[in-house]
């Protein structure tokens, strides 16, 4: 983390102001990881149109809009994360692996989060045992979970709920310190208004038949794998860590949700790329309401 610094301190000295200059480069970061979205599914997909619309997915989450706003390090996690990827398919496609680019992967990951560098450390052995066994298969991992059915309702509610289509951000709480509605994403049942539960039904229906293409035996790959093993990390992890609030760490496991459930087989078909844009539309619509909303208290 030391190493924006320089950049907090050269943007405070222009701009007079501490939080402006927070605001900014918080924004930066923000903006950085869309950008680095875009990098990764295009070198995927080699594709520009359908890289732009899974970009548009990425950047009108909740997630990203929520914490591409806020002045605190998140933005930076997401950043952290995308790089991994981005690594991890620019090694797969070379053949090769570059010992110091991973390095400087685990340094920086490291430097934001600690589960930050484990979600790094499993993409890089992702890719050594991609390269040494020249193998296309997942790796499977055997989790036994005293919890089966709070892990179920997280990867519903967060992994695949919360983090992109927001629902109504505020618990009927008044807190009374402040006088003002306390702001809640997670301890509260799902509650979306029509055009939120519009845009959740059709990212669900995308997210099961990306997911089920992805499952078939010609579509698995280490880059996969990683997101798998990534996302499964997480929801580890979230049974004991972080559960009254776990929409703060949706930036962990955002990217790699999105990368599971979409295939690119799937941006060939026509009926998929208009639904990609009209779920854009549509959550992109419902997540700036809430930001609104949550603006205006």
């Amino acid at each position: 983390m030391l190493f924006v610094v320089p950049f907090g301190f050269l943007l405070r000295v222009l701009t007079a102001s501490q939080e402006l200059a927070a605001v900014l480069l918080n924004s930066f970061f923000g903006a950085t990881g869309v950008a680095l979205v875009f990098l990764f599914f295009k070198n995927l997909t080699q594709k520009y149109f359908e890289s732009l619309l899974l970009v548009g997915v990425f950047g009108m989450s909740i997630s990203q809009l929520v914490f591409g706003s806020i002045p605190e390090t998140y933005a930076l996690t997401t950043c952290s994360i995308i790089a991994s990827y981005i690594l991890l398919l620019f090694c797969l496609q070379q053949q090769r692996v570059y010992s110091a680019c991973w390095l400087a992967a685990r340094l920086f990951s490291f430097g934001v989060t600690i589960t930050n560098f484990a979600q790094t450390v499993i993409c890089s052995v992702v890719l050594l045992f991609a390269l040494v066994t020249d193998s296309s298969q997942f790796i499977t991992v055997d989790l036994s979970l005293s919890q089966p059915w709070l892990l179920f309702s997280k990867l519903f509610k967060h992994f695949l709920g919360v983090s992109f289509v927001s629902p109504a951000p505020f618990i009927n709480r008044i807190a009374p310190e402040t006088g003002r509605s306390i702001l809640s994403f997670f301890a509260q049942p799902l509650d979306y208004k029509l055009l939120g539960w519009a845009a959740l039904t059709l990212w669900l229906v995308l997210s099961i038949l990306g997911l089920l293409r992805s499952l078939q035996a010609n579509c698995r790959s280490a880059l996969l794998s990683a997101a798998a093993l990534a996302v499964l990390f997480n929801m580890s992890l979230h049974t004991v860590f972080g559960t009254e609030e776990l929409f703060l760490y949706t930036c962990n496991f955002t990217f790699p949700v999105l990368l599971l459930v979409v295939n690119p087989s799937l941006l060939k078909r026509g009926y998929f790329t208009w639904s990609l844009t009209l779920l854009i539309v549509l959550m992109g619509s419902n997540n700036l309401i809430v930001l609104g909303q949550i603006a205006a208290t």
